[in-house]
């Protein structure tokens, strides 16, 4: 009864999703072939909402452009696989660091495939872009969350439902185009807070998925290789993680040691310097050192708001432990010895 109960929430939402691109004249989606993208344009071909696909891989692998092909071949909508080429990353680079004003090098490779995307919405005269953002977040789509007691999880969708919205609309803003977050619409917030928790996170297969009644709601229509893909963020299907190396060869331990004196900031990564040097050479405005000795990152000295900084990344878990994206094991000894 669970299956059948969650199939009719998840063709409710899949009604709203298609409503919303109605309304709004979305005629482009950004697809990845994941759950939540594959999820939008199922529902919009089912209910004959005509619809632009657009795809952005880079070099080496990339598990998208195989899963966002044969979608778009099993439902015949019209689809475009965009390769990240170097003048588009460099592009994008200063678009998103103008934006966002962040050296966290995993949100800045997740946000330059978007932007790239969203510039090939523009060339496609598309009017609006729907994105997938907002399901990991109301559906529980994230590892973490899987086996968390059941109060956590209504803790973090209370959270979840203050959140202020996603990059993806923040750069269509800056490029003059309308973005619309499919999953965190008003509509959908309102929607998701009926859809008991068994039909966010359950069993199939004999392991625990997050977003079961998206997963369900493919597989009934006959996609369920994508169904029970695994999560994949953005920067892993679409392949941009290779940038990540690219910045790290391009800064020595020396330049992150110099750069790390003149800053006051501990880099966690040379990626972290690369983005650093680049903020300086686009001649933006560095964000305020943080003067409230609870709350400031100990890592670069800004502000963290729930437990996050958003200009280098770093993430507090605990008293002492800190989470933060490194390319360097040795980097903070290199730097703590140096800087000290």
């Amino acid at each position: 009864m669970v299956m059948e109960d969650c199939l009719g929430y998840a063709e409710e939402l899949s009604s709203i999703i298609a409503d919303t691109a109605r309304s709004h004249g979305c005629d482009c989606i950004l697809f990845s072939g994941g759950v939540d993208t594959s999820f939008i344009a199922v529902s919009l071909s089912l209910r004959g909402v005509k619809f632009h696909a657009i795809t952005v891989v880079f070099p080496g692998v990339s598990f998208d452009e195989e899963y966002s092909r044969a979608l778009a071949r099993k439902l015949g909508f019209s689809h475009e696989v965009v390769r990240g080429l170097t003048s588009d990353v460099e592009d994008c680079l200063r678009v998103v660091m103008s934006v966002l004003r962040t050296i966290d090098p995993i949100e800045v490779v997740c946000d330059i495939p978007v932007c790239i995307g969203l510039k090939h919405a523009l060339k496609h005269r598309c009017r609006c872009v729907l994105t997938g953002d907002g399901g990991d977040e109301l559906f529980l789509g994230y590892d973490f969350l899987l086996n968390l007691p059941v109060e956590e999880l209504k803790t973090w969708l209370k959270e979840v439902m203050r959140k202020q919205g996603f990059s993806a609309e923040r750069i269509g803003e800056h490029l003059g185009l309308r973005v619309i977050s499919g999953f965190f619409t008003e509509e959908v917030k309102a929607f998701s807070e009926k859809v008991p928790l068994e039909c966010r996170v359950n069993s199939y297969g004999g392991r625990v998925w997050g977003k079961f009644l998206l997963r369900i709601f493919l597989a009934r229509h006959g996609i369920g290789e994508i169904a029970w893909r695994k999560k994949t963020p953005i920067n892993i299907g679409s392949g941009s993680n290779s940038l990540l190396y690219e910045w790290s060869r391009k800064v020595s331990v020396e330049e992150v040691v110099e750069l790390a004196h003149s800053s006051n900031i501990y880099f966690p990564s040379h990626a972290h310097a690369y983005l650093y040097k680049k903020l300086l050479e686009y001649g933006l405005e560095l964000p305020s050192m943080c003067n409230d000795s609870d709350s400031v990152c100990p890592i670069c000295g800004r502000c963290i708001s729930r437990g996050h900084c958003s200009f280098c990344g770093a993430s507090l878990r605990g008293e002492f432990q800190v989470n933060v994206y490194s390319d360097d094991e040795l980097l903070f000894e290199k730097l703590f010895g140096y800087a000290r």
